[in-house]
């Protein structure tokens, strides 16, 4: 994916990514939004142990995310899902180049999982994604991301 860094660089990037999540139950206070939006309100985790950026030199990081998202009312075999998070990227080489080695992300998105039997789902999510170092570096330039994900989930 192509990123524009300040309106003149580009860098390419990709990562993979694995989620948790745990689905609120009626003792949470935020299983009262079920009420108001009518669905399921989750809380998570995500890890992408690989992700890289291209750029001169290239960069290899790791990065999580604290994840809540509500799953919206829903069909038998279609769910629509709101997704927000924030966490830290750490990177082999500074992001972009001369700035640091550590920065926040930022997300918000949404997508729907499409069931495929009764524990398993195929997931596509559209993500607006911010990666910046919140003004600890020298410059604070930002990396903004539209991104799609494709993924696979199982429910145990």
């Amino acid at each position: 994916m192509a990123v524009p860094i300040n309106g003149s660089k580009k860098i390419n990037m990709g990562s993979m990514w694995a989620r948790w999540t745990r689905v609120l139950g009626a003792q949470s206070s935020l299983a009262e939004t079920k009420k108001f939006l009518g669905g399921q309100p989750a809380v998570g985790f995500e890890l992408s142990p690989f992700g890289y950026f291209e750029q001169s030199p290239r960069a290899w990081g790791a990065a999580w995310h604290l994840v809540y998202e509500h799953r919206l009312r829903s069909t038998q075999k279609i769910r629509p899902v709101i997704r927000t998070g924030a966490g830290m990227l750490f990177t082999s080489r500074k992001v972009p180049p001369g700035e640091k080695h550590f920065n926040y992300t930022l997300f918000v998105g949404a997508g729907l999982e499409l069931a495929v039997s009764k524990r398993q789902a195929i997931q596509v999510d559209y993500r607006l994604h911010h990666i910046s170092n919140a003004d600890t570096g020298p410059m604070n330039p930002g990396i903004n991301l539209h991104t799609l994900l494709l993924g696979l989930a199982w429910g145990f």
